[in-house]
């Protein structure tokens, strides 16, 4: 059995989140009446602006409202300013296969399904790709958690989790009916190494729960934001926002912008 490597001493990084742009395949194009591509541009101009030392850019699925193709690819030309930065999960509006042509650096080719492992300042991100074709529902198969499992196992570095739909319930329940089946293993698989925090979106605003021991926090809408606890899925605001996240040794903190 190969040495594990060494774990490098974390140092203090930055992870800019972004979800649910909901973008159409035009420019100009409403969701909920809501601008998606201005609302995009929007947020790209203060994470310019105000996060522009930013170590990662990560994007947690919904990128396109109905997997369009342009989307993507416009969407990969707004985001070239930031170059290698940029991590992406797909969401339940996304279609794999185009979103992985817009970005065809972003995964190995072999991956059937959309999820990353990065390394930044001695810390480890991993992003899980809940996607399940034809569903809204999130679904985190066997092969992608054992894929998770051998990740863990090359050393013991701090790690943080992105996903799209969250782990655990938001109390909102035509949100909560779409949480993955699969929790259970998940939860086995955490509790032998359990992330420093997770994020994910799906639910357009912002929540704070706990799984493993481990924060999770959701994040808010670039396109549009629904409020907690609602009885229908109908926007409460089209004001933008972003969760930004810092981690250092004194442990992980995040906060929500609105843009």
């Amino acid at each position: 059995m190969l040495p594990s490597r060494p774990v490098i001493p974390p140092r203090a990084i930055r992870i800019v989140q972004l979800s649910d742009l909901h973008l159409t395949a035009r420019v100009g194009g409403r969701v909920y009446f809501a601008d998606v591509w201005r609302n995009l541009d929007r947020v790209l101009a203060h994470v310019a602006a105000q996060h522009a030392a930013a170590d990662r850019i990560v994007l947690t699925g919904d990128l396109a409202s109905s997997g369009s193709a342009d989307a993507y690819a416009r969407l990969a030309e707004r985001l070239a300013p930031f170059h290698e930065r940029v991590r992406l999960v797909p969401g339940n509006h996304d279609r794999r296969e185009r979103l992985r042509a817009a970005f065809p650096r972003a995964w190995p080719a072999a991956n059937d399904r959309l999820a990353f492992a990065d390394e930044v300042g001695g810390w480890r991100l991993v992003g899980l790709d809940s996607a399940w074709a034809g569903h809204v529902r999130g679904q985190l198969d066997a092969k992608q958690l054992q894929w998770l499992r051998s990740v863990l196992a090359r050393d013991a570095r701090p790690w943080l989790l992105f996903v799209h739909h969250p782990p655990v319930p938001v109390h909102t329940w035509w949100l909560d009916k779409d949480l993955p089946r699969e929790l259970d293993a998940l939860r086995a698989v955490l509790a032998a190494n359990a992330p420093r925090a997770i994020f994910a979106g799906h639910v357009h605003h912002a929540f704070d729960g706990e799984l493993c021991g481990a924060p999770v926090a959701t994040a808010p809408a670039v396109a549009y934001q629904y409020g907690p606890r609602t009885w229908l899925p109908l926007p409460r605001s089209r004001v933008p926002a972003l969760r930004v996240i810092e981690a250092g040794a004194a442990g992980v903190t995040s906060r929500v912008e609105q843009c």
